[in-house]
């Protein structure tokens, strides 16, 4: 899926929704230089199945997952 782009408002860095739940629940954000990365959610958790899909996205996409951190 090709990823849509956004800018913010303060560093107008580019960002891209990788992935967005049919629902639009949960949203995949990667940062234009891979080296941020988001999972938004509505809700406070996600389920796992959903967590994994999008690490495989954010994989493809070239970002190095193992340094998320999860709160």
């Amino acid at each position: 899926m090709k990823g849509i782009n956004m800018s913010c408002e303060k560093g107008k860095l580019p960002n891209n929704f990788l992935a967005i739940d049919k629902n639009y629940h949960y949203a995949l954000i990667g940062g234009g230089d891979a080296n941020h990365l988001w999972i938004l959610a509505r809700t406070e958790q996600i389920p796992r199945q959903v967590y994994n899909q999008f690490i495989q996205i954010a994989e493809k996409h070239g970002y190095n997952v193992a340094k998320l951190m999860l709160n």
